[in-house]
């Protein structure tokens, strides 16, 4: 009878072996949704600022469309050189020189 004392000490000695793999999926799995919820916070606050405001002197943007004339949608050889020709390079670069001293007086 000996031998079956033993088998029981041993088995008492012994820590039972409870399931570390559900801790560590729970941890897991709170570690994700917090992360995921800082990102979904973050991209809110980044959604919801407002556009900068527009400084004193600094020109106000216009469309494309009011700077240059109609353009064709063509893609032909002709169109795109009535384009060409129709486009004013004198007026866009006095546009982009006025642009320019607007941001080197701003420095």
């Amino acid at each position: 009878m000996e031998p079956n004392t033993n088998n029981t000490a041993q088995q008492e000695t012994t820590p039972p072996n409870h399931g570390m793999g559900a801790l560590v999926g729970t941890l897991i799995v709170l570690a994700v949704l917090v992360l995921g919820g800082v990102y979904f916070f973050l991209n809110q606050q980044m959604a919801e600022q407002p556009t900068p405001p527009v400084i004193l002197g600094d020109a106000i943007p216009t469309s494309p469309e009011q700077n240059s004339p109609a353009l064709s949608t063509s893609d032909t050889v002709d169109a795109i050189d009535a384009d060409v020709s129709a486009t004013d390079l004198n007026q866009l670069e006095a546009q982009i020189d006025a642009d320019l001293k607007v941001v080197e007086a701003s420095l």
